[in-house]
């Protein structure tokens, strides 16, 4: 969410290696919108790795750890 959580539909658990936004407020045709879900959430994450991907001085393998850096879960037990 906007709070930096993980949102009421996020799939989340010890399977999960990243997170994207979920929830993201955009400006279109002079209007303000705000779209939620998995599909602006696999947007977002592809777009940015491939953009890195593209860099000549990233490549692939480094972009996917960039993500994993900066877009990482941490492992936590739940008390």
């Amino acid at each position: 969410g906007f709070d930096g959580q993980p949102l009421p539909f996020a799939n989340t658990g010890p399977h999960t290696d990243l997170g994207a936004p979920g929830r993201a407020r955009i400006s279109y045709g002079g209007q303000n919108w705000l779209i939620s879900g998995t599909s602006p959430a696999a947007a977002f994450m592809s777009g940015t790795v491939g953009a890195w991907a593209a860099n000549p001085t990233i490549g692939l393998t480094r972009a996917l750890g960039m993500a994993q850096q900066e877009f990482g879960f941490v492992k936590r037990t739940t008390p």
